[in-house]
């Protein structure tokens, strides 16, 4: 992430994308002040997700994002939606 980016003042999504790409290298080092992971195990899922990658690193074969937009295209008469 680039050090002169000031989240406080918000991102963009290629800022924020590359925010969690670094947040995903350095989890381990990543802990709260009581000793914890700070990336709890509901927030690796939604940054597996988010990154198309699962906890070895592998790619998901079809992309979640394209997934996405498919599905909010889909028309009621869509078999899938019947």
């Amino acid at each position: 992430m680039n050090p002169t980016v000031d989240p406080a003042n918000g991102l963009t999504a290629t800022q924020a994308l590359e925010w969690f790409q670094l947040a995903r290298q350095i989890q381990e080092e990543l802990i709260t002040s009581s000793g914890a992971d700070w990336i709890d195990p509901d927030t690796n899922v939604l940054m597996n997700l988010l990154l198309q990658r699962n906890d070895q690193g592998h790619i998901f074969p079809v992309p979640v994002v394209a997934a996405v937009q498919g599905l909010s295209r889909a028309q009621p008469h869509d078999g899938c939606l019947r």
